[in-house]
């Protein structure tokens, strides 16, 4: 029984690393992607608000940077 749950986890964890590679090759997301991104990080930290204000602050934080990032981007660049 250990050895299924070692390799499960281990499993997990190879997954976990070949998508996160994948993520990596990935084109930079665009000036509305990041702002339709913040949008849903702002939803989810509102429904986060009652149950984990640390959890929300987190996420309000992220949609603060991806409208950051999203302000650094020329309309320009995406046309």
């Amino acid at each position: 029984m250990k050895k299924i749950k070692y390799l499960g986890l281990f499993l997990a964890g190879w997954m976990a690393t070949s998508f996160s590679s994948m993520a990596s090759l990935t084109p930079p997301m665009s000036k509305v992607d990041l702002l339709v991104k913040a949008a849903e990080l702002e939803r989810q930290a509102a429904t986060k608000q009652a149950t984990d204000i640390n959890a929300a602050n987190s996420l309000r934080e992220q949609a603060n940077q991806m409208r950051a990032q999203a302000v650094k981007i020329k309309d320009s660049d995406h046309k």
